[in-house]
């Protein structure tokens, strides 16, 4: 049950994760901002994703790749929430 609810977890985070990359061009002025705020959220988000592997394989069962990969997309899901919002403002 807990791997099904990861699994869940993990297709929603990489949702938001490949949304975040794909309206970024949308919103950034110029190729290198892009570029610096591609790196500074796969960074985080490899990071976190280690970091949440290491601690949640030590504590549960988890599939440590899973837990990984569901913990790089979570660090994309509040940069997709702004975009969202921001795809509302009058004139974009």
């Amino acid at each position: 049950m807990d791997t099904l609810l990861l699994i869940i977890i993990m297709i929603v985070s990489l949702a938001a994760a490949f949304y975040t990359h794909w309206r970024l061009p949308y919103h950034t002025p110029n190729a290198r901002q892009l570029r610096i705020a591609r790196i500074v959220l796969i960074s985080t988000g490899l990071a976190f994703g280690w970091i949440a592997a290491r601690v949640y394989s030590m504590a549960t069962e988890l599939n440590v790749v899973l837990v990984f990969i569901t913990a790089l997309g979570l660090i994309h899901v509040p940069a997709a929430g702004v975009l969202f919002i921001k795809s509302f403002r009058p004139g974009e």
